[in-house]
């Protein structure tokens, strides 16, 4: 019994080692006045425009937060291939900023 409990504890180790290094691999990309120029305007939407940046790594899906400023936008209206992501914004000038954070694929999943 006590050589399960040990055998037990090494994968919970093991899975916490695991799910710290994946915490520490999150990404936050920033677009402001400096770097406004990787931001591209690619269309329009109801409630404002679409915008397009590519991203230094290619996301995992699922895990993408875009905010203008502090407003999250709505993440069932972004779409990615690859690095590329589009998401709707209410402008596509610099004043609030983006701020976009996701976690990478693994270097073996990306294309």
């Amino acid at each position: 019994m006590k050589a399960k409990v040990g055998e037990l504890q090494q994968k919970v180790n093991t899975l916490s080692d695991q799910m710290e290094v994946f915490f520490k691999s999150k990404r936050i990309e920033v677009f402001n006045r400096k770097n406004w120029d990787l931001v591209r305007r690619v269309g329009k939407s109801e409630q404002g425009v679409i915008l397009e940046v590519t991203l230094e790594q290619e996301p995992i899906p699922g895990s993408i937060e875009v905010y203008e400023g502090v407003l999250l936008m709505p993440e069932q209206e972004y779409h990615f291939e690859g690095r590329k992501l589009q998401f709707p914004a209410n402008t596509d000038t610099p004043e609030a900023g983006l701020t976009i954070k996701y976690y990478p694929r693994a270097p073996t999943h990306q294309q």
